[in-house]
């Protein structure tokens, strides 16, 4: 399996990636999804990585509304983003 960190939408745009997530939904999530990408830039990046062979779908509404909640609780302080951990670190 690739890693996701090679996929297209790690090479190209942003943009890209809020493109292709919006017309999963049928294109009415937009602004949803640029204010999620200025908040969680690469888990936008990642979502749209891992729904590439998707069809557009009523249920992608969901998908998109549980990444507005990360953003909102990240943006009231509820959560903090979470961090790649580096290769020095020891688990």
């Amino acid at each position: 399996m690739m890693d996701y960190k090679e996929s297209r939408y790690f090479r190209q745009p942003l943009g890209m990636a809020v493109l292709a997530l919006n017309s999963l939904t049928g294109n009415g999530r937009l602004n949803d999804l640029n204010h999620a990408a200025r908040v969680l830039p690469d888990d936008v990046r990642r979502l749209a990585h891992m729904l590439d062979a998707c069809e557009p779908s009523p249920g992608m509404h969901d998908v998109i509304d549980s990444l507005m909640c990360a953003v909102m609780r990240i943006e009231t302080g509820a959560v903090y983003p979470i961090k790649e951990a580096s290769k020095s670190t020891v688990l």
